[in-house]
């Protein structure tokens, strides 16, 4: 099962909003809900899937330089 983030994210942000306190401890809350807000972000950048095929025997293309000539 696959975590769905972007719901987590929401959740977070109602509590987040709830807390609407001018007191210490609605200060503390909401400060503990920014960092679960700023893991599950992490998280979801970490569990990113890429699209990027490796073929065996290929070098990488260096950024800034053309890339490498093939053999013909």
């Amino acid at each position: 099962m696959n975590s769905n983030y972007p719901l987590a994210r929401a959740y977070l942000i109602n509590a987040f909003l709830t807390l609407d306190g001018d007191n210490p401890e609605d200060d503390r809350l909401r400060r503990a809900v920014e960092l679960l807000l700023e893991a599950v972000a992490r998280a979801q950048r970490s569990s990113t899937h890429s699209n990027v095929v490796r073929f065996p025997g290929a070098e990488p293309v260096v950024s800034g330089g053309p890339p490498p000539r093939s053999a013909s």
